[in-house]
């Protein structure tokens, strides 16, 4: 008999269902569990074996079947004893048809990526989500006790005695008050709850497992799914991590009382406190790499179809894909990368959002910032503080491209976002070029100036970072977890350059591989020279020269370098700092 391997998430009903036939049928499956907590179900070593990112997936020797109804056939007919349908080509189409109102109809619309689109792209509350899930949970479920009563004894869903058969589509309905891997409470016709899809109904003890039934198999191949994971998320200290993740169902009496008290605009604390204060941090972007030489071919294309001028930032936002059209490249930041064509002007604006460009192509091309500009050459890191007024103009033979780092989501979250046009494309100049690092960059300062929160530095070439790192790559201990790392700061006061992003340059040696590590900032890192590939919450990511990739907070990140390079990032790490909240992790 050939190898089985499931993937499976413990709170996946789908998974659950495989589960229950396998145990069923006495046969045994390698549990390869993915932890949708760290988003792994989308990293690129699973999407290599389910496109979809979704679980179940059964591998068979060499073949990878997915779907969990298609898996259960499959086990079906490959294994036939003891059947799970009914002998007859009526009663299986029946079951299969039962069977279906819960996987096809009413489980797609209630699952976690839904959860995911609710709250994060349409930003609804978790009163307006319950509402969602209680009206497509009920009509579903109202539906099948219908279809039930009309085909089975009353207390079953098919027939009128019990059958190996009516486990595996009950299944489907065993964790239907978890659909979202969120157990809720959800009443059918009657106002009473019923195991669906099956040749009986399946109820549940206290532990969430199906009484009337021998899963041993099941449950224990879901243990260990569990202690699998908690050990990944405690550092594998093999110890249980706290959760308050556990809900209880409403009783009749509670469903009722929360919906009079939200006609006063109340909501009960103890139903959303679970997802208010997590035990570890839950960001809902997902590790995500933007490939260089796929994007720069749409930014010449954008250029035929705006100008500058009339884009006012010609820039194509990196969109973290569990985060579409709400222009995040991670939960608290924004990214993009911003192209200006020869003769080009992008006009003057100011806002209250701070903003980097850390440059990628070109030269010759200038940011002006109150008054002072700066040409920009690859790898340099431009400051812009919040509410300068600033323009970019490229005077020279090629197209300039930079990545855009701001904090806007971070001011917009205060509410106190602000933005002005200049009259005029650009604004007055002032000062001499760079005359911010001839004046500040040496260890000195005009002494009569008056220091700000942000670093009077303008533009911190690449030419110095690269000779600066050098040097520390030359006689300092290599940092086992960040390579070889440098802090751009402000030479005022030693804070980060930019007050609410913090950034870095470091360089990882040839055949450099890092310790497993994590914190809670997002980070955002662009390849300045190199390449490599580095692990992010499961999912491994192969980078070059300019590619762009993100690590949600508290994500686990390692890093190996091909050949030596020279990674950019940023993060929201500067505003966690000043908050008290910044923490990291560091493999033992």
């Amino acid at each position: 008999m050939e190898r089985l391997t499931l993937d499976g998430f413990f709170r996946s009903s789908a998974a659950w269902r495989v589960r229950i036939a396998l145990a069923v049928k006495g046969i045994a499956a390698e549990p390869r569990p993915r932890n949708f907590r760290t988003a792994e179900q989308r990293s690129a070593a699973y999407l290599a074996i389910n496109p979809q990112g979704l679980v179940p997936a059964l591998t068979v020797g060499d073949h990878v079947l997915t779907q969990s109804l298609a898996i259960i056939e499959y086990l079906d007919e490959t294994r036939p004893l003891p059947p799970l349908l009914p002998p007859d080509a009526l009663g299986r189409a029946a079951v299969r048809a039962t069977a279906q109102i819960i996987a096809c109809d009413i489980h797609p619309i209630n699952n976690l990526r839904v959860l995911d689109y609710l709250r994060g792209t349409l930003e609804l509350g978790d009163v307006a989500i319950d509402r969602w899930y209680a009206h497509w949970i009920v009509e579903g479920l109202t539906a099948l006790e219908r279809l039930a009563a009309a085909k089975g004894d009353g207390a079953h869903c098919y027939g009128e005695r019990g059958h190996a058969g009516g486990y595996l589509p009950g299944a489907a309905a065993l964790q239907c008050a978890a659909l979202s891997g969120r157990p809720r409470a959800v009443s059918g016709a009657g106002g009473h709850r019923r195991g669906a899809a099956g040749h009986r109904t399946l109820r549940a003890n206290q532990a969430g497992e199906p009484t009337g039934l021998r899963l041993d198999g099941a449950t224990e191949a879901t243990r260990q799914e569990i202690r699998e994971i908690d050990m990944q998320e405690t550092g594998a200290r093999g110890r249980r991590s706290k959760s308050m993740d556990t809900a209880l169902q409403d009783t009749r009496e509670q469903t009722a009382f929360f919906e009079r008290a939200s006609g006063e605009q109340l909501a009960p604390l103890w139903k959303v406190l679970a997802g208010l204060v997590t035990p570890t941090p839950r960001p809902r972007a997902h590790p995500h790499l933007w490939r260089y030489r796929d994007v720069r071919p749409f930014l010449i294309e954008a250029c035929k179809l705006v100008t500058a001028a009339e884009a006012e930032r010609r820039v194509l936002i990196l969109e973290n894909p569990a985060l579409r059209g709400q222009s995040r490249i991670g939960d608290s930041l924004f990214a993009g990368f911003q192209i200006i064509m020869p003769g080009e002007t992008a006009p003057a604006h100011r806002h209250a959002a701070a903003a980097l460009r850390f440059i990628i192509e070109g030269t010759d091309a200038y940011t002006a910032v109150n008054g002072e500009r700066t040409m920009m050459r690859p790898g340099d890191f431009v400051t812009t503080p919040s509410w300068t007024w600033h323009d970019h103009g490229n005077v020279g033979a090629g197209p300039m491209v930079w990545l855009d780092g701001l904090d806007m989501h971070i001011v917009n979250l205060l509410n106190t976002s602000f933005r002005e046009e200049l009259e005029h494309a650009t604004h007055t100049i002032t000062r001499p070029d760079d005359s911010s690092i001839a004046e500040f960059g040496r260890a000195m300062m005009p002494a009569n100036f008056t220091a700000q929160a942000a670093s009077p530095i303008l533009n911190y070439p690449y030419v110095r970072t690269k000779e600066a790192l050098d040097s520390l790559a030359a006689h300092a201990q290599i940092d086992p977890s960040l390579g070889f790392i440098l802090k751009f700061l402000n030479p005022l006061n030693g804070d980060w350059a930019i007050p609410t992003l913090a950034t870095n340059m470091r360089l990882l040696p040839e055949g450099f591989s890092s310790k497993p590590y994590r914190s809670t900032d997002t980070t955002v890192f662009a390849v300045v020279e190199g390449e490599g590939t580095s692990r992010i919450g499961g999912g491994d990511f192969e980078w070059s020269e300019h590619d762009v990739f993100v690590a949600p907070s508290w994500m686990e990140q390692e890093h190996h370098a091909r050949r030596q390079s020279v990674l950019f990032s940023y993060s929201d790490r500067a505003v966690q700092e000043k908050l008290g909240l910044w923490r990291e992790a560091r493999a033992s």
